[in-house]
């Protein structure tokens, strides 16, 4: 995928996934066990960052501890998340990986279709790199 077709793509991901509020949990909940230490650390972490503040680093985080980070948060920093991997070379692999685990039965047909082509882009980005 072009760079110009990224951004495009990155700015219909922010049109569409505006609407999600930020979570008060961040981590997935369960309530058959208490949080785990890292899932506190998560959400100390997240709790209060607001999705147009969020750094390349804290972008880059988020992604990396993928599998701490509930649906919702995925959903409310979408936009932020897929500019720090497909723009500024984040972990392309995880997050791809990350959202082909969302639940999408609650999201709308052309959200789902812009995850699916951020899926498809991830998944390119990633070969290109394998490549060189």
């Amino acid at each position: 995928m072009e760079t110009k077709e990224v951004r495009e793509l990155i700015l219909r991901i922010d049109e569409e996934f505006h609407v999600f509020e930020r979570p008060k949990i961040i981590y997935p909940e369960n309530n058959s066990r208490n949080p785990s230490n890292e899932e506190l650390l998560i959400q100390k972490d997240f709790q209060d960052l607001d999705r147009k503040n969020m750094t390349y680093q804290q972008a880059s985080m988020m992604i990396i501890d993928h599998t701490l980070i509930c649906d919702q948060a995925v959903l409310y920093f979408l936009p932020t998340l897929a500019k720090a991997a497909l723009e500024q070379d984040g972990d392309t692999f995880m997050f791809g990986r990350r959202l082909e685990e969302l639940n999408l039965n609650k999201l709308s047909e052309k959200q789902v279709l812009l995850i699916s082509q951020l899926i498809k882009a991830a998944e390119e980005l990633e070969e290109a790199i394998e490549e060189d």
